[in-house]
């Protein structure tokens, strides 16, 4: 079992044990319970992850040249008897050999919060997260920060990306 689903299910066991109930309950005014998928996240400044010369704004278009899956998406479950919501968000990272700086190896990583919602915006105790805004119940706009470990050197961007739910 590869990195990235070991992760997933990491996360799905944390939800699962947190206490599930048969019964769907809505949230008003709260994001959908459930996983979020992007197919999009776009950086700044340009970035040449995979090695090519060439800068993209796209960070997908920069990964999928590495021809490997990766699994951008978050999670959120809300606690009712502790009146909050976590978040867990699920992302590759890159790094590369000592011995050979133009490979890049990957791994799966992530973090669980809890986030309070207030005027439409997630409340979320983390560096790394600049801004989670709520644009409709399956929408979430989230502004973050990563550090990229590029040919010439680390370099901290700014990644903005728009998570959809899935009902799967």
């Amino acid at each position: 079992m590869n990195i990235i689903k070991k992760i997933s299910f990491i996360f799905l066991l944390i939800f699962s044990i947190s206490g599930c109930k048969e019964e769907s309950i809505e949230y008003p005014n709260l994001p959908k319970e459930g996983r979020y998928f992007t197919d999009h996240i776009w950086v700044s400044p340009e970035i040449d992850l995979n090695r090519d010369g060439i800068t993209s704004e796209d960070l997908f278009d920069e990964m999928h040249q590495l021809q490997t899956k990766f699994d951008f998406s978050l999670s959120i479950k809300h606690k009712e008897e502790q009146g909050r919501s976590m978040i867990a968000f699920s992302y590759p990272y890159l790094y590369t050999d000592e011995n050979n700086p133009n490979f890049l190896n990957h791994g799966a990583s992530g973090f669980l919060e809890f986030f309070n919602l207030r005027n439409d915006v997630l409340e979320i105790d983390n560096p790394a997260i600049i801004s989670a805004i709520l644009l409709n119940d399956s929408t979430i706009k989230v502004t973050s920060v990563a550090e990229f470990e590029l040919i010439e050197g680390k370099k901290e961007v700014e990644m903005k990306a728009i998570y959809h739910w899935n009902s799967l």
